[in-house]
């Protein structure tokens, strides 16, 4: 049966068997990687090295949106688009390696995870159950109680390379005690495009769009910004994500940033850039997690002035009054 009748599919051989086992040789060399640095204090604690952490499976590593496995989000598009007759849009990966005793609860997943598929990258095999009734079950996914009477479900086995695409959101799906001794799984998770919630889980907010070049992309931690009321004039100083929201909905919202611009020769000319953003589509938000810093990430439109800047460079400028040919 297809994904459009059962919402769930099985894809035989979505990546080959020697990708699949490249990622989680990969995968398994960072796990060993990343436990050492932490145990000799060579590195903090980082998302994108990944945890032993994770409430859903404790002592287990998994990594949230690590660079290879995003990578394969991003690849694997056009086949969940294929199979699932949708138009997608990427949000996050998540990849774990599963060690004997591990059991994934039954659950439903959050909106980031509309459409959703698991990749076996290879290990022991091991089974994922999906209730396809589309039915409430759960009480309490931490304490693993569900009710009495809730379906088996359907037991799929996968084959290294092989993925489960489902209806994350829908459809209650989980994994009964492990029996071997390592499994390694990525999740890829999509949001329908024209969904309610595509412009906000794009890339799960993060600021990593392939569509837009990376020269139009700027960060500014937002305590070197002052944002102002369009309406009354009143600046506001690091701002909230609520209080630009609530600007940024009306039309443009105008932004102060106090920064300095370098100078030829050397130096700096420290000086207030006004910013218009047309919108709430036009700046998303991104939270360092590693650093604790909030960022606004605006897509630049362009720059103007008497040179044309190219490759991301920042311009240089060779006087005060230089300063006002590149800002618009």
């Amino acid at each position: 049966m297809t994904f459009q009748q059962q919402k769930y599919q099985v894809i035989k051989k979505a990546t080959s068997y020697e990708l699949a086992n490249f990622i989680l040789n990969y995968f398994l060399l960072k796990k060993d990687a990343v436990r050492y640095m932490y145990q000799n204090n060579i590195h903090a604690q980082s998302p994108i090295l990944g945890t032993w952490t994770d409430q859903q499976i404790p002592n287990t590593y998994s990594c949230y949106g690590d660079f290879v496995m995003d990578t394969l989000l991003v690849k694997m598009l056009p086949v969940m688009k294929k199979h699932t007759g949708l138009d997608l849009c990427p949000t996050y990966s998540y990849a774990r390696a599963y060690k004997k005793g591990d059991e994934l609860r039954r659950h439903k997943d959050r909106p980031s995870c509309e459409i959703s598929c698991t990749l076996n990258l290879g290990g022991d095999p091991w089974p994922i159950f999906i209730d396809g009734t589309g039915a409430d079950n759960v009480i309490d996914e931490y304490k693993n109680i569900h009710k009495p009477n809730a379906p088996a479900g359907t037991k799929v086995l996968l084959e290294v390379g092989d993925m489960l695409v489902y209806s994350g959101c829908e459809l209650e799906h989980w994994r009964e005690p492990f029996d071997g001794n390592i499994c390694g799984q990525v999740f890829l998770h999509y949001n329908h495009v024209n969904g309610p919630f595509a412009d906000k889980n794009r890339f799960d907010g993060r600021p990593m769009d392939p569509n837009i070049p990376a020269q139009n992309i700027i960060c500014i931690r937002k305590d070197n910004m002052v944002c102002i009321d369009k309406v009354g004039g009143t600046e506001i100083k690091s701002p909230t994500q609520k209080e630009i929201s609530s600007l940024g909905k009306n039309g443009p919202c105008r932004f102060s940033l106090d920064i300095g611009l370098p100078m030829q020769g050397g130096g700096l000319i420290r000086c207030k850039i006004p910013i218009e953003a047309a919108g709430e589509d036009s700046f998303a938000f991104f939270l360092d997690p590693e650093y604790n810093r909030d960022y606004l990430v605006f897509k630049v439109r362009n720059w103007v002035g008497n040179q044309k800047v190219s490759g991301g460079s920042y311009p240089t400028i060779k006087k005060q009054s230089d300063r006002e040919n590149y800002f618009i």
